[in-house]
């Protein structure tokens, strides 16, 4: 049996045994998106893509430590904050091109602003908003495959704002040349 076929027999054994009205991948893999369509296991009208976007100092840091888990190696900041620029402008021109009915949120936003936006979201799903949602601790089933806290005790999963980059001094030069060339480039980009 091919990815293909597992993947179709898959989906039709979850949506008969778990009916619901949202199915989240969190997969983030354009192949992955791209076999669920060519095999007829959802239609590119019934997908909508929330976009969670990070702050670029944030995802640095974060980068930089997986990088170092991974490979016993830390890249430079610089080096991160230029993967930052390239994945995202990479991911919404996917998004453009593809003309998938997509939202971006701030990760910041969905911990800091929460309520706010989860309603956005909800209403960009066509669901309602109920605040039972603020306490994903509760939810009788949230399993989201690559993120770490699907394992952790129900007790301790919450919406929480990762701060740990400004713990590390090592990010302020490269973020302000980031400013700098962001800046500039806009300016570029305006005057044409």
């Amino acid at each position: 049996m091919d990815e293909a076929q597992f993947q179709k027999i898959l989906f039709k054994q979850v949506k008969k045994t778990h009916p619901a009205k949202v199915v989240v991948d969190s997969s983030k893999s354009y192949s992955h998106l791209k076999t669920l369509f060519e095999n007829g296991v959802v239609a590119p009208e019934e997908v909508k893509i929330i976009f969670v976007q990070k702050d670029i100092r944030a995802w640095a840091h974060s980068f930089r430590r997986h990088r170092t888990w991974q490979t016993g190696k830390t890249p430079s900041y610089y080096l991160a904050f230029l993967g930052w620029v390239v994945k995202i402008r990479f991911y919404k021109l996917r998004l453009r091109m593809l003309k998938l009915d997509h939202t971006v949120i701030k990760y910041e936003d969905l911990c800091q602003n929460t309520k706010p936006t989860l309603t956005d979201v909800c209403g960009f799903l066509g669901l309602d908003f109920e605040n039972e949602m603020l306490s994903p601790q509760r939810a009788g089933t949230h399993f989201v495959t690559g993120n770490k806290m699907r394992t952790a005790d129900v007790d301790r999963i919450e919406i929480k704002l990762d701060t740990k980059w400004q713990d590390d001094p090592n990010w302020r030069t490269p973020y302000a040349l980031y400013c700098f060339f962001y800046r500039l480039f806009n300016i570029f980009k305006s005057v044409r």
